[in-house]
């Protein structure tokens, strides 16, 4: 009877600390997504007042702080570096510059859907041509 209710306790425990760790993470990720997106700089020039420029971008150049473009639209992946799947150093070579053809050619097929997707989620906005 006691071994039965220490086992209960512990996968108590072990659930309230999974749960408490999960909420702590996703406070942290949508605090850090908010961060980021208040540092997007939106040009003046009159021509492309809604794109960002190719200057504009390669100001992101860094691991700290990267912007790519895949097909003339410009992602802010500096949260998504660490947790690529290949690793950090397939981002951070292309930040500040154009990326499609690393994204569009990966292992010969290109991205999965759900990559797609994922990069999605990072869209800064419109290259200016």
């Amino acid at each position: 009877m006691i071994k039965k209710i220490v086992t209960i306790s512990l996968v108590v425990f072990i659930i309230v600390v999974i749960v408490i760790l999960g909420v702590n993470f996703l406070t942290k990720q949508n605090t850090k997504t908010t961060e980021t997106n208040q540092n997007i700089v939106v040009p003046t020039n009159d021509t492309n007042s809604d794109k960002i420029t190719l200057s504009q971008i390669s100001q992101h150049a860094t691991s700290d702080n990267c912007w790519l473009i895949v097909s003339d639209k410009v992602y802010n992946v500096t949260e998504y570096i660490n947790i690529h799947p290949a690793g950090p150093d397939k981002i951070i070579s292309l930040c500040g510059g154009d990326a499609t053809t690393a994204f569009t050619t990966r292992g010969g097929t290109g991205h999965s859907q759900a990559a797609q997707e994922k990069l999605s989620s990072y869209y800064v906005g419109e290259l200016a041509k």
